[in-house]
């Protein structure tokens, strides 16, 4: 398994990939991406061009499980995120957002809301950007 970039048909996206790949076909400008799914695996080559292929001297690094951002779990918090990552260290954040979902506290929130342990997330490699200015939009009411 290889790499899913932005316009490929695939369902391993996760949710964030799956809702970054949705505002990029809606036109909205979306920093080069790519999904790195739990059964990609790589040669150092293929990374290294895969990372020039979105182009960019620091990237964020981040989890896009299927099981968070979801309507009755969150997840919010739990897996790792990396920013301003250098291209040399992509693929050790990688293997860190992965090794995130064994976390203890990873593991207490799905006990304690009866889910099942999470397989290791599809992870995002993004090019970082330095925004003038960043926010948060809910589609629906985040407290009730």
């Amino acid at each position: 398994m290889s790499f899913l970039f932005p316009g490929t048909p695939d369902g391993r996206f996760g949710g964030k990939g799956a809702a970054l790949a949705k505002l990029g076909e809606a036109g909205f400008e979306v920093p080069a991406w790519l999904a790195v799914p739990p059964d990609c695996t790589w040669t150092p080559e293929e990374l290294s061009k895969a990372i020039a292929d979105i182009g960019g001297s620091l990237f964020t690094v981040r989890s896009s499980a299927t099981m968070e951002d979801g309507a009755g779990h969150s997840f919010a918090g739990q897996f790792e995120t990396f920013l301003e990552v250098p291209p040399g260290e992509v693929a050790a954040r990688i293997a860190d957002v992965r090794a995130s979902s064994r976390r203890e506290a990873v593991l207490t929130y799905c006990r304690e809301r009866g889910l099942p342990e999470p397989e290791p997330p599809t992870v995002l490699v993004q090019r970082m950007i330095q925004p003038r200015c960043a926010g948060v939009a809910f589609s629906a009411d985040p407290v009730s």
